[in-house]
């Protein structure tokens, strides 16, 4: 049942995640050669006809020799840029394919003719779309630990017969696109074994909980983590019962750009505990399935 819930890959949740935050791009694509493949490919963008397709020879160029291309696309008042995508360690997995928006490029219509994309770019008329380019990469860069990363799967949809805390862990990440993961650690009744009830990352759906997360269970502590070489933060809060009863441990993590956010982080997971608490009549309710 959950290999068939619905899915996402890391490369596309993180497309979205950043389309959403930069409205000046009208597209934005990643091309890669999956793992055991032998076509380069768009596996994640914000434009879904373009999914799947074929990557063209500019695309794989700029994969191949890492430079990048930067020309006027041949919308009025649009401006594409393709530059080398990479992953935490530099090295180059594919090309970050994007276009964006801006009244500069209306005056770039003379350059569409040019044998050489990039000649609109030494003329310093388009410094800035491919600055911008190389800046959101390097943003990319932070949260791409490997190539294979960006094909993990992430639940997105509730299923039929999902328990009460697989419910609201989908509720949460709708209201929440930002958050990453978000986890449930408890010890069901009957049972001895802390483990996860609910998570978007299926992989560790029904896991047996790491020891720390058993600890905090009991002790309702509080615990922040930040991994700085893939850029990720975690948080480990109390679960409580709508009595205020603990019953075991909420766990998300952040993407993050900086150490900076940490507390901001630690301040919306417990923002999200407490609005959680409020739909949680017990441990027994949250385990139960739908009948």
């Amino acid at each position: 049942m959950w290999a068939q819930a619905p899915t996402k890959n890391y490369a596309q949740r993180l497309v979205e995640l950043t389309a959403a935050s930069h409205p000046e791009l009208e597209v934005l694509a990643m091309h890669v050669t999956a793992p055991g493949s032998a076509d380069n490919t768009i596996i994640a963008t914000n434009v879904a006809r373009i999914l799947g397709h074929k990557s063209d020879e500019d695309d794989i160029q700029v994969m191949s020799t890492n430079v990048p291309l930067a020309a006027p696309a041949k919308a009025k008042g649009l401006f594409e840029v393709l530059v080398p995508l990479r992953d935490v360690s530099g090295r180059t997995i594919g090309t970050l394919g994007m276009v964006f928006r801006s009244k500069q490029a209306d005056h770039a219509d003379k350059f569409l003719g040019s044998p050489n994309r990039n000649s609109f770019v030494e003329t310093g008329h388009g410094n800035k779309f491919l600055q911008s380019g190389n800046e959101l990469r390097d943003q990319l860069q932070n949260v791409i630990p490997s190539i294979d990363t960006l094909f993990e799967p992430f639940i997105v949809v509730a299923s039929p017969g999902d328990n009460l805390a697989m419910r609201l862990t989908m509720k949460a990440l709708s209201h929440h696109p930002d958050l990453w993961v978000l986890a449930f650690h408890v010890t069901p009744p009957a049972e001895k074994v802390n483990r996860i009830i609910a998570i978007n990352v299926p992989k560790f759906l029904g896991a047996a909980s790491e020891e720390v997360e058993e600890q905090l269970s009991k002790n309702g502590n509080t615990l922040l983590e930040a991994f700085p070489k893939t850029h990720r933060m975690e948080t480990h809060v109390p679960l409580r019962a709508v009595d205020g009863s603990l019953i075991g441990t909420l766990a998300t993590v952040y993407l993050w750009q900086k150490e900076t956010d940490a507390a901001d982080m630690l301040a919306r997971t417990i923002a999200l505990r407490d609005e959680l608490q409020k739909e949680i009549p017990s441990l027994s309710a949250l385990v139960e399935r739908p009948q």
